[in-house]
């Protein structure tokens, strides 16, 4: 998953808001082709280590951006651009 960074336990911001963020960087930075597979939800959970917990809500704020997109039972997928 590469070097994101890690998540700050201490801080204000909920775990899975930073998660989400950290995700969305790694989209950023990747070269990912639309409806490619995104990382399951363990990669994550071990790369950060957190919860499903944290994992699910993190990966719906990034559905509710538009950046990726889930097929129930087969995973996450990149989302294509969107058009202006």
């Amino acid at each position: 998953m590469g070097d994101i960074g890690e998540l700050d336990r201490d801080s204000e911001v909920p775990l899975y808001f930073q998660l989400a963020s950290a995700l969305k960087v790694l989209l950023e930075v990747g070269d990912w082709e639309a409806g490619a597979r995104f990382v399951s939800e363990r990669e994550p959970e071990e790369r950060f280590n957190v919860s499903r917990a944290v994992v699910r809500p993190a990966l719906e704020l990034l559905v509710g951006d538009g950046a990726i997109f889930r097929v129930k039972g087969s995973g996450a997928f990149i989302a294509p651009p969107r058009q202006n």
